[in-house]
């Protein structure tokens, strides 16, 4: 009998690639983020079957957290070993996992080295980590919990000590990193870095004179204060929040208008951080302060971040009401809207699900659709407001009874209310200011007329002049008249309608119109000689 006599063995392992041949690609060595680097890989190939709209194997593959929870065939990536792990296996269509995707050209060994390199890198822990947040709406909106402050003993040298909570955590993470922090800066270093990021402004010679000369303990804290009491705070740090509303003072679009009021709500901004409002409040005013606080001139103000952004005129006021142009103008306005009241004041990006479900944030089309119907009542125009709210509070009240004797029209017996003594003097007071600031009007009298291009200008008994005859395309009418008026403070020229004149007029143009470009008006003593003056218009 023989006996085989082994001396030695040694065997090699290889995993097929992509094409049935070869070893599996190696996973990259680059530092790799699953956002980055992995979401466009599972979007591109994967997520039509295994996302948010089809589960295939009850398996998606839209989040970290569907990745690692895996599916009806149990888990697809174990964290820390990509090679054993059935994603990697049916992407690269090793022994027998069939491939995946069934269609289309195989994953790139480029991107299967990416897939392994994140799935390698995490820990059970984290991976673990990651399920428990995706099963809750995300980890932004996880409830917040407190963590413990970390113990950071000072080094050696004293140097590195925490000196509140937020120097423990960030030198717990530096420390995690074979880091350590910068030198402390020096005090005129220290000073200007302050003023800088409270004010945008560098401190003033005398400021850091100041600050240099004050060897108290509470030296910085002074500093900090009086920097936070300037004005120059409110302005510097508005301004940050204009970005976030993308405030402009034009409304953007091909025809960017100018808006000549929108500055009260910069005003608002910069006044709401030098009063530190509440952030709730600050919150309130800017989306629905007109509603709560009708009678607050501050909230009506506040609601102009609703209309901060872009504004299409061409679409929104341009074309009919009724057209799909039309509505379609309105609903790229109301997302504006939308987006930007989450982006501001969640953090969230809502404007991805117009189109789907959002792939990482936990909105769906139909609840951005609804946050939409939120806003559809609302209209962009020019709204007029009391800055004083005394003065607001008192329109408020003739308005109210404005239309009080407004209801009262037609009725046979008139509003005992108006007619006691109080409102009748309130009424009279008024009439007799009115009578004392009101303009006397005068019509001139003519005493000669021309026309340029030879039209007829026939005087009438009311001192109004008709055109008759040629009518030319341009012409220039030169009227000379007599005041005795010796103080004018006003010139009033009243284009007027006639029967004989086409379509009534008040031009002479089959369609009745007429264009008047320019007026130019000269004066001189009445019987005087001499040139006569040029009046400047206002």
């Amino acid at each position: 009998m023989l006996i085989p006599s082994v001396i030695g063995l040694h065997f090699v392992l290889l995993l097929a690639g992509p094409s049935g041949e070869g070893p599996l690609p190696p996973a990259a060595t680059r530092a790799v983020d699953f956002a980055r680097d992995v979401v466009p890989i599972l979007e591109a190939r994967c997520v039509a079957c295994h996302g948010p709209a089809k589960q295939r194997g009850g398996l998606r593959l839209d989040s970290a957290a569907a990745v690692w929870k895996g599916g009806n065939s149990g888990v697809v990536a174990i964290a820390g070993r990509s090679a054993e792990s059935l994603l990697i296996h049916h992407v690269a269509g090793v022994e027998d996992a069939a491939r995946m995707p069934p269609k289309g050209d195989p994953l790139t060994g480029a991107q299967i080295g990416l897939l392994r390199a994140w799935i390698d890198r995490e820990s059970k822990e984290s991976a673990e980590r990651a399920i428990a947040a995706g099963t809750a709406l995300g980890w932004a909106m996880l409830p917040l919990k407190r963590p413990d402050v970390p113990a950071v003993p000072a080094e050696a040298d004293g140097r590195d000590g925490a000196r509140n909570p937020v120097d423990a955590f960030v030198l717990e993470k530096l420390r995690e990193r074979g880091l350590r922090p910068a030198p402390e800066a020096d005090r005129r270093a220290l000073l200007r870095r302050l003023s800088v990021d409270l004010t945008g402004l560098p401190p003033t010679p005398d400021e850091m004179d100041a600050f240099l000369a004050d060897t108290g303990p509470n030296a910085y804290e002074t500093q900090v204060d009086r920097l936070l009491d300037s004005p120059r705070y409110g302005e510097r740090w508005a301004r940050h929040w204009l970005d976030v509303v993308h405030y402009a003072d034009s409304h953007g679009q091909d025809q960017d208008r100018p808006r000549p009021n929108a500055w009260p709500y910069r005003d608002y901004l910069v006044r709401a951080f030098n009063t530190d409002k509440p952030y709730a409040r600050f919150v309130r005013e800017q989306v629905a302060g007109d509603v709560l606080a009708p009678d607050d001139p501050e909230a009506i103000v506040a609601t102009g971040f609703l209309a901060a952004g872009p504004w299409d005129e061409s679409g929104l006021m341009g074309i009919s009401e009724d057209s799909l142009d039309r509505q379609v103008a309105h609903y790229l306005d109301r997302d504006d809207i939308v987006t930007t009241t989450m982006s501001s004041f969640a953090g969230l990006t809502a404007g991805c699900a117009r189109c789907h479900d959002h792939k990482f944030d936990p909105i769906t089309q139909e609840d951005y659709y609804a946050l939409q119907a939120v806003f559809a009542g609302i209209d962009k125009a020019e709204r007029t407001f009391d800055a004083d709210p005394a003065l607001a509070r008192a329109r408020g009240r003739l308005e109210a009874l404005l239309a009080e004797v407004r209801s009262g029209r037609g009725k046979p017996e008139p509003d005992q209310a108006l007619l006691a003594s109080q409102p009748q003097a309130e009424a009279a007071a008024v009439e007799a200011a009115w009578r004392a600031a009101e303009s006397r009007w005068v019509v001139p009298e003519p005493i000669a007329w021309q026309s340029k291009q030879g039209a007829v200008l026939r005087p009438l008994l009311d001192r109004s002049f008709l055109s008759l005859g040629p009518k030319p395309e341009k012409d220039v009418y030169t009227l000379t008249l007599a005041t005795d008026l010796d103080k004018m403070t006003g010139l009033r020229l009243e284009v007027l309608r006639d029967e004989t004149l086409p379509m009534n007029g008040p031009g002479r143009n089959t369609n009745g119109n007429l264009h008047l470009s320019e007026i130019r008006v000269t004066a001189r003593p009445k019987g005087a000689g001499g040139p006569a003056v040029p009046v400047k218009l206002k």
